[in-house]
């Protein structure tokens, strides 16, 4: 493993109830110079002080680590939360992100990806980089081209195939929505522009179009995937940030976590496509697991990923709580 400097000493709750497994997670962290609390169940754990971070299996003795982490916040806790699971499912993913979890780490994992989840730093990818800002001219293309322009640039500094998928996916629904609702004519442009800040990668989409009322009955009862594409890009980020103000325009700021991937593995990668164009994700949800439609088994990590975080939704108040200028 790699032995970059650490950014600073964490408390870490380790929950595991496999000894074997959490003696060698905690000597890999205690290394690193974090001081390091293991639990080998639930109960223990929630008594324990409140952490930095916490690292918890899924499946343990009685209550489960998601069980913990929902205990864990009604108790008003907000330590980072990395959740291990020797069964990853769309359902995992989706509870592990409504309950604030950072990261969701399918075993076997590389000891790289605990190290990199538990910091959060950045040592894997590329120096920092910027994506100057670009205008690019609305047309029937835009969202395609702008989708792999910044998976490019993703690409570029090393971030993984889920986060390329993700912020991709995300900017075409974004761009979806310049063209639909921005303008009314066509012939405008927007501007694209993207950087590297610390483990995350921000992409800022702005228009110089019509703007509007965000803080509308319709987007602050945004609770599915299915309620636009708004809520579909706040699904597949970290955060949404959303700037816009009637006739000035509207200016949409992406943030993907990109130290490390979720579901990765690029060997078993069986698909061509980077992310899905706007209308494809509501077509595999709305197929998912029907007869003749969609699979989760066919479908490839990266895509699997952001259908997890679909079917998570958005957080409404994120929206509202992050947007500017209403």
């Amino acid at each position: 493993m790699t032995t970059s400097p650490t950014p600073k000493t964490l408390d870490v709750l380790l929950v595991e109830d496999e000894r074997a497994t959490a003696e060698a997670l905690c000597a890999v962290l205690e290394a690193r110079g974090h001081r390091v609390q293991v639990c080998g169940s639930a109960e223990e754990a929630a008594s324990q002080p409140e952490a930095d971070v916490v690292v918890t299996d899924v499946r343990l003795v009685e209550a489960s680590g998601l069980e913990l982490l929902a205990d864990l916040r009604r108790r008003g806790q907000r330590s980072r939360a990395v959740v291990m699971t020797g069964l990853p499912s769309f359902e995992t993913c989706r509870e592990a992100l409504h309950l604030g979890a950072s990261e969701v780490l399918a075993k076997p994992f590389k000891i790289e990806e605990l190290v990199a989840a538990v910091e959060g730093d950045a040592r894997d990818l590329a120096p920092a980089r910027t994506l100057q800002p670009t205008r690019v001219a609305l047309s029937d293309a835009t969202p395609a081209l702008v989708a792999r322009r910044l998976a490019a640039f993703a690409l570029e500094v090393g971030a993984p195939l889920s986060a390329r998928a993700r912020l991709a996916s995300a900017a075409a629904e974004i761009v979806q929505n310049c063209l639909d609702h921005a303008f009314d004519e066509a012939g405008e442009d927007i501007v694209l522009e993207a950087w590297l800040d610390g483990s995350s990668i921000l992409a800022r989409i702005s228009d110089e179009g019509r703007g509007f009322d965000v803080v509308s009955e319709d987007l602050a009862g945004a609770s599915s995937a299915f309620d636009g594409g708004l809520a579909r890009a706040c699904s597949l980020v970290e955060d949404l940030q959303l700037d816009t103000r009637p006739g000035r325009g509207t200016r949409v700021t992406l943030r993907v976590f990109a130290a490390s991937s979720r579901f990765d593995n690029e060997l078993d990668d069986l698909s061509d496509e980077d992310f899905f164009a706007p209308g494809e994700a509501s077509r595999v949800l709305e197929t998912l697991g029907e007869p003749g439609g969609h699979e989760a088994d066919q479908l490839p990590a990266h895509l699997a990923v952001c259908v997890g975080r679909l079917l998570a939704g958005p957080d409404p108040r994120s929206i509202l709580r992050n947007t500017l200028g209403s």
